[in-house]
Order: C-alpha cells, then structure tokens, then sequence
C-alpha cells in the first residue's frame, strides 16, 4: 500500500497570498484615507517647492505656523493651493510699506519689491491694516513672495479649508522630509 504524504507548502502558499492581498488592500485603504498626493503646478512655492515635484500630503493633523499646507483656494473652489502658515489664533499680522510685522515684531524684513501681480486697489500686498486672528483662522504665504497669491490677496482662512499638511516631497533628488 502505497504511503500518501500531505502537501504541506499549499495551506503556506495560501495563508502567504491571503494575507499579502489583505494587507495590500488594507494599505490601499489607510493611504488613501490618511494621505494625499499634490503636483507642484507653478513656482509659488520655490526655492522650498518646485514646479513638477510631488508631495505627500498628511489629511489629519493640527495646523501650526510654519507648517506648508494644502488649501482650498477660496477664489477658485475648483482648485488647491500650497502655502504657508506664518499667523495662527490669537496672533496679529501686519503689514506696512512691504514689511510684515508678526505679533508687533518684524517677520521677514522688507520681501517685497515694487513689482506686482495685482492692482494695489484689489490687495493687501503692500499695506494690510492690523489683523487679530480668531480661533481656527489662519494667514498664509507663498515662499516666493513675488509670484504669490495669498492672505494678502485673499484674506484669513479657516481650519476647514486646509486639506492637509506637506509632509514629503518627491523628486528627481534625494528625499526631502519637513
């Protein structure tokens, strides 16, 4: 009488590709529930963020000054923007003949040039009168002061409007992390 023996690798092979399909479905799942993906379309953003570089954007988080953030645009409600928060709750911002002052203390010196994107009538680029920021409102700026369109243009924004925070960029270099 021939000796059968059980073919131990199958139930292996199986639990193997069970849970290595389980677990590519559940991260699938988790990067799309947590994070999303941005395209650097223009060079509002630059030297920090380059046109065509991608980024990792982080959806739950608490917004702080300085993080870089992915936000509606309140003009355009089809369309995302990057920027950066430099004035959170209970902060004042400023700005007088080109110099922004941050809680009464200049923040970056004088940024801006003469030259302009938008008519002086339509902004606040240059001169913006003392604002106190509430809870969940935040100021905004590009990191190329020049090519921006931000707070200064579109005013404050609320905590519901930001999508998420910039937490990777990707490119053609070595990674970068914030």
């Amino acid at each position: 009488m021939p000796f059968k023996t059980k073919n131990k690798k199958s139930p292996f092979i199986l639990k193997s590709i069970v849970f290595l399909s389980a677990g590519l479905l559940m991260g699938f799942v988790l990067s799309r529930t947590f994070f999303l993906s941005f395209e650097v379309v223009n060079e509002t953003m630059s030297p920090t963020f380059k046109r065509g570089e991608k980024v990792l954007v982080l959806k739950f988080f608490n917004p702080q000054k300085n993080d870089v953030v992915l936000l509606k645009s309140p003009v355009e409600k089809e369309k995302v923007l990057l920027r950066r928060i430099i004035a959170q709750a209970g902060d004042q911002i400023e700005i007088k003949n080109k110099n922004i002052y941050l809680n009464n203390a200049p923040r970056f010196g004088n940024i801006l040039s003469g030259k302009q994107n938008f008519p002086q009538t339509f902004s606040y680029r240059d001169n913006l009168p003392l604002l106190t920021l509430k809870n969940n409102q935040f100021f905004v700026l590009s990191d190329n002061y020049e090519l921006s369109f931000d707070s200064r243009f579109f005013g404050i924004i609320k905590k519901q409007d930001i999508l998420g925070k910039a937490i990777y960029k990707f490119t053609n270099h070595p990674p970068f992390i914030f």
